[in-house]
C-alpha cells in the first residue's frame, strides 16, 4: 500500500478566449504534487491512500471527487476549515508551466503531529512526501517528524521530491535546511535538474547526484527534461537511461507521474527496504527507470466524469480509473504481455490441479478455487483486480450462452412459473429486504444503497450447485429449476441495481418509471435474443462445417450482448434467449460433426472461464477489506449479519411460502397446473408442488458468484454532487462475504446434504426412457428401410438395405433386452449385467490393440502420420460410443 502526504491545489489553467474577449478565462483543474502522484500511482494499479488537509466549498469537493474517481482512497483526508490553495498556471511556448500561487492561510500547511498520527493508514509500505507542504511551516515540522519516525521504524520506504517553488519561500535558508534534512532521511529522492540548480547553483548534475546518494538515500534520480535520467546509489557508478523521444505538449505533472511509476515498480518487484533498493542491480533498476520515463512521456487518460447510470437494463458502466481497472501505464507492452502470460499459465495450472483434487476428494472445485485465490491474494507479486466491465462484457455472455445451450427450453417452459418466481420475484424481495435492513439498522446507511447491495447479492450463481448436483444425481426437475433461475436472475438483478444506484446518486426513485423501464428492457432483451437466434439460421449451411460452426458459436453470445446493449435493453437476457433458441434448434441447424466439436469447445471454455472466475473471486479479498477502517466494528457486524442472514433465510422462506399457498395463488406465483406435470403422477392435491426435501435442496443451492462481485464493483465512487457514494466500502465487503459464505459454506456441504436427504434422480427410470427412445429411433430407421425397399432399386441397393436392416435389427434386439433388465430394477439404480460389462471391457481391449498396431505401422514408416490421424479418428469415434468408465 502506498500513502502520499502533501498538498492539494486547484490549478486555474487558461483557456482560449474568443475574439474581442477582455479578461483572461480559466478552467479549474485538480492538481498539486501529492494529488498528481497519488492519482498516477492508483492508475498504475496500486492501493493508494492520500493524506491531505482539504478545505471546504466547491474547490474542496472538486479535489475529493477527482481523487475518488481515480481510485485513490480518501479516508485519510482531513476536513479543514482553511481555504484550498490555488495556482494560476501560465503555459509557456516551450510547453513548460509557470505558477502564481495563492496560498496564504491555506489548509495544506497546517498539519499537526496529532493529525498525522491519527490518520496514518496502517499497512503503508511506501510513503511519498514532497513539494510545498514538506518545507512550508508550521505543517512541515509535523511531516518531518513523521518521516523520521517511519524511517526509524523501517516500516515503509520513504520517497521525497522537493519540487521547489521559489516564489513561495519566505526564509530560503530555512527551506534549504529542511530539504537537506528530508533528502538525507529519505530512501528514494527524485529531483529535477531545475530544482537542483536552485538548491546548489552551478553544481554539476552528475557530481551532485552521487554526493546526495552518499548522504543517506538508497537511490537518487535526477530528471532533466529530454536528457538522460541519472540514477545514483551509494558507492555505485552513475546509471544513465535515455527517456523516450516525444513531442512535448506540456510538462504538467510529468515529474509526478515519473515518481509514482518508479516507486510503483519498486512495489511490484518487492523492493521495499532501504538495503534492497541500494543493492538493486543495474539490470533490474534500468527497466524500472525506463518504465517510469515511459509513463511520464505518455499522455494521461482523462478522468471519467461522474455520470448517472443509463435508464436501461444494464449496470452502470465501469469507470476506467476505478480500483477494479488495471492501468499498467508504467509498463512496456513486453513486460505487460509477459506478466499476463505468466498469470494465465499459473491460473491454468491451478485450475487443473484443483480439478484433480476435487475429483479425488469429492470437494467442489468452485470452493477450492476461491480459497486458492484468497491464498494467492496475500502472496507477494502481481495480483489481478476484478474489472467489472470486462467481467460483464467478456466473461458473463459466454458462460450464460453455454449454460443456455445446455438447458432444456421445453423443461423451462414447463416450469416457467417456478423459474420466474425464483429469478424475478425472489430477487426483488431479497434486495428490498436487505435495503430495508440497512436503512433501519446500519448507522448512516440509505435505503437506495442497501437495495443496490441487495440487487448485487440476490441472484445465485448456479455453476457450483449444478456441478455438484449433476455428480450426485439431482432429479431433472431440480436441475431445470436451478438452470432456469441462474439464466434469468442476472437480468433482474442488474436492472434493479441500475435503479438503486440512480436513486442513491440523488436522482430519486420513481416506481412507475422503474416498472416501465423493466418491462421495456425485458421485452427488448427477448426480441434482441430472437433476432440473433434466427439471424444465425440462414447460416446453417456454413454451420455444417465444424470449424465455421465453432467460430459462429463463439461469436454469437457477444453479438447478442452487444446488440442488446446498443439498443439499451437487456444484453444479458438477449444472450440467454439466443442460447435457449439456438440450443433447442441445433439438431436442425448443424451437422453431427459440428455438434461434436462445438460441444467439446464449449466444455473447454466453461472449464477455463469458470476456473478463472472463481480464482478471481478469491483475489478480491484485499480490495474489499482495505476500506473498512473507517467503520465501527458494530456497524460492520450489523451490515454483514443483515446481508448474509437475508441471503441464507429469505430463499427457503420464499420457497415454503410459494409451495404452501392455495392452488389459485400457487399457480400465479410459481406452481404448475395438473396437466403441466412432467414428473409422473401428482403427489399432492395438484401436481408441481415441491417436497420438503426438494425445498431444502433448492434453498442450499443458492450459492453466489462472480456476478455479485462484478455488480457491486460497478458502484460509482462519488455521487452527482461529488460526495462519496454512501458506504461503498462497506457494501463491497458485505457482497464479498455473502459470496464467500455461500460459495464455500454451501458449496462444500451441498453434496453431503443431497445424499443425506436422498434427493436423487431415479437413474433406472431415466435409462428406461433413453432406451425407449433408442427403440423408437431404431424402429423409425427400419420403417424407412422398408419404404426404400419398396422403391425401384438395383441389386447393390438391395444388398446395402439388407446389411443395414440386419444391423438395426441387432441393435433393436439389444435395446429391448436392456429395457427388460431396466424394467426389473429396484431402488432407482441401474442394474449392471455381467455380460454387458464384459462386452464393454472386451471392446475397449480390442480398440486398444488396434490403436497399438497402427502406432507400430507409423513408427515402422509403413503408415504416414496423416493416415494414422484418419484411422485414429475412426477409433476415437468408436470408443466415444462406449459408456464412460466411471459409470
Amino acid at each position: 500500500m502506498i500513502t502520499v502526504c502533501g498538498e492539494l491545489v486547484v490549478d486555474l489553467i487558461p483557456v482560449a478566449a474568443g475574439a474581442g474577449a477582455g479578461a483572461p478565462q480559466y478552467t479549474a483543474f485538480p492538481g498539486g504534487n501529492a494529488l498528481n502522484v497519488a492519482v498516477a500511482a492508483a492508475r498504475l494499479g496500486n492501493e493508494v491512500h492520500l493524506m491531505s488537509r482539504v478545505g471546504p466549498g466547491p474547490f474542496g469537493s472538486l479535489l475529493r471527487g477527482h481523487a475518488a474517481r481515480n481510485g485513490v482512497a480518501t479516508d485519510a483526508m482531513v476536513d479543514a476549515p482553511e481555504p484550498v490553495s490555488l495556482a494560476v498556471v501560465e503555459l509557456r511556448d516551450d510547453g513548460s508551466a509557470g505558477y502564481s500561487f495563492h496560498t496564504v492561510g491555506a489548509a495544506d500547511w497546517q498539519w499537526t503531529p496529532e493529525e498525522l498520527a491519527r490518520d496514518w493508514p496502517a499497512g503503508t509500505r511506501v510513503v511519498h512526501i514532497g513539494s510545498i507542504s514538506s518545507w512550508t511551516p508550521p505543517g512541515s515540522d509535523a511531516i518531518a517528524g513523521l518521516v523520521r519516525r517511519v524511517r526509524a521504524e523501517g516500516s515503509a520506504l520513504v520517497s521525497f521530491d522537493p519540487n521547489v517553488r521559489a516564489s513561495l519561500m519566505g526564509d530560503e535558508d530555512a527551506v534549504r535546511a529542511r530539504i537537506e534534512e528530508l533528502r538525507r532521511t529519505a530512501d528514494l529522492v527524485k529531483v529535477s535538474a531545475e530544482d537542483l540548480e536552485w538548491l546548489e547553483p552551478g553544481a554539476d548534475l552528475d557530481e551532485a547526484a552521487l554526493r546526495w546518494a552518499d548522504d543517506g538515500p538508497a537511490l537518487v534520480v535526477v530528471t532533466d527534461g529530454g536528457a538522460p535520467l541519472r540514477a545514483a546509489r551509494p558507492g555505485r557508478p552513475l546509471l544513465r537511461r535515455q527517456p523516450p523521444a516525444v513531442a512535448v505538449v506540456d510538462t504538467v505533472g510529468a515529474g509526478d507521474t515519473l515518481a509514482a511509476a518508479l516507486f510503483s515498480g519498486l512495489v511490484r518487484t518487492g523492493t521495499l527496504t532501504h538495503d534492497a533498493l541500494a543493492g538493486l542491480p543495474d539490470d533490474e533498476l534500468a527497466p524500472l527507470l525506463d518504465d517510469a520515463a515511459l509513463a511520464a512521456a505518455r499522455p494521461a487518460p482523462a478522468p471519467a466524469p461522474t455520470r448517472r447510470p443509463p435508464r436501461s437494463w444494464r449496470p452502470p458502466a465501469a469507470d476506467p480509473h476505478l480500483p477494479g481497472a488495471r492501468h499498467p501505464v508504467g509498463e512496456t507492452d513486453r513486460v505487460s504481455a509477459e506478466t499476463m502470460l505468466l498469470l494465465v499459465l499459473g491460473a491454468v495450472a491451478v485450475i487443473v490441479a484443483v480439478r484433480w483434487v476435487a475429483d479425488h476428494t469429492g470437494l467442489p472445485a468452485a470452493a477450492l478455487l476461491t480459497l486458492a485465490g484468497i491464498g494467492y491474494a496475500f502472496l507477494p507479486g502481481p495480483n489481478v483486480t476484478l474489472d467489472p466491465h470486462l467481467v460483464l462484457t467478456l466473461v458473463l455472455p459466454p458462460l450464460l450462452y453455454s449454460a443456455a445451450l445446455d438447458s432444456s427450453l421445453t423443461a423451462i417452459r414447463r416450469n416457467l412459473r417456478t423459474v420466474v418466481s425464483l429469478s424475478v420475484l425472489l430477487v426483488l424481495v431479497t434486495a428490498v429486504l436487505i435495503g430495508a435492513g440497512f436503512a433501519l439498522f446500519v448507522t448512516g446507511a440509505t435505503l437506495a444503497a442497501g437495495i443496490a447491495l441487495g440487487a448485487a447479492v440476490a441472484p445465485p450463481d448456479p455453476v457450483a450447485a449444478l456441478s455438484v448436483g449433476r455428480k450426485v444425481g439431482l432429479p431433472p426437475r431440480l436441475i431445470t429449476l436451478i438452470q432456469g433461475e441462474g439464466l434469468l436472475n442476472d437480468a433482474t438483478a442488474l436492472t434493479l441495481l441500475t435503479v438503486a444506484v440512480t436513486a442513491a446518486q440523488g436522482d430519486g426513485f420513481s416506481t412507475p418509471a422503474a416498472v416501465g423501464e423493466f418491462v421495456i428492457a425485458a421485452a427488448g432483451g427477448v426480441a434482441a435474443g430472437l433476432v440473433v437466434a434466427y439471424g444465425v439460421r440462414p447460416l446453417r449451411r456454413l454451420r455444417r462445417d465444424p470449424l465455421s460452426s465453432n467460430a459462429i458459436s463463439l461469436a454469437t453470445p457477444f453479438v447478442a450482448y452487444l446488440l442488446g446493449e446498443a439498443v439499451h435493453v437487456s444484453g444479458v437476457l438477449a444472450v440467454v434467449v439466443a442460447g435457449l433458441v439456438i440450443g433447442h434448434n441445433t439438431p436442425y441447424w448443424t451437422s453431427g460433426a459440428s455438434r461434436l466439436q462445438t460441444d467439446a469447445v464449449w466444455r473447454l471454455v466453461d472449464f477455463l472461464l469458470e476456473g478463472i472466475v472463481f480464482l478471481l473471486i478469491g483475489q478480491q479479498l484485499p480490495t474489499v477489506i482495505r476500506g473498512l477502517g473507517q467503520y465501527e466494528t458494530s456497524t460492520i457486524v450489523t451490515a454483514a449479519a443483515i446481508t448474509v442472514g437475508c441471503v441464507l433465510l429469505v430463499r427457503p422462506l420464499w420457497l415454503l411460502l410459494t409451495e404452501s399457498l392455495p392452488r389459485w395463488a400457487h399457480s400465479q406465483l410459481g406452481g404448475q397446473e395438473m396437466d403441466d406435470a412432467d414428473d409422473g403422477p401428482p403427489t399432492g392435491p395438484f401436481s408441481g408442488r415441491l417436497s420438503i426435501r426438494e425445498i431444502v435442496v433448492l434453498s442450499w443451492a443458492g450459492t453466489r458468484g462472480v456476478i455479485s462481485l462484478a455488480a457491486i464493483f460497478t458502484l460509482p465512487l462519488v455521487t452527482d454532487s461529488g460526495a462519496p457514494f454512501p458506504d461503498r466500502d462497506l457494501l463491497l465487503f458485505c457482497a464479498f462475504l455473502a459470496v464467500l459464505v455461500t460459495l464455500v459454506g454451501q458449496g462444500v456441504t451441498f453434496a453431503p446434504l443431497v445424499r443425506a436427504l436422498g434427493c436423487r434422480a431415479d437413474q433406472a427410470d431415466e435409462a428406461r426412457l433413453r432406451n425407449q427412445a433408442r427403440i423408437a429411433a431404431a424402429e423409425a430407421g427400419l420403417a424407412r428401410l422398408e419404404s426404400l425397399q419398396s422403391e425401384e432399386h438395383d441389386a447393390v441397393d438391395d444388398q446395402a438395405i439388407g446389411y443395414l436392416r440386419a444391423q438395426l435389427s441387432g441393435r433393436l434386439d439389444r435395446y429391448r433386452k436392456r429395457l427388460d433388465v431396466l424394467s426389473s430394477a429396484e431402488g432407482g439404480d441401474i442394474p449392471l449385467s455381467p455380460t454387458y460389462e464384459a462386452a464393454l471391457r472386451l471392446r475397449r481391449a480390442v480398440i486398444a490393440a488396434q490403436r497399438e498396431e497402427l502406432l507400430r505401422w507409423r513408427d515402422g514408416a509403413r503408415l504416414p502420420d496423416e493416415g494414422l490421424r484418419i484411422l485414429e479418428r475412426e477409433l476415437d469415434h468408436e470408443e466415444g460410443l462406449l459408456p464412460a468408465r466411471e459409470r
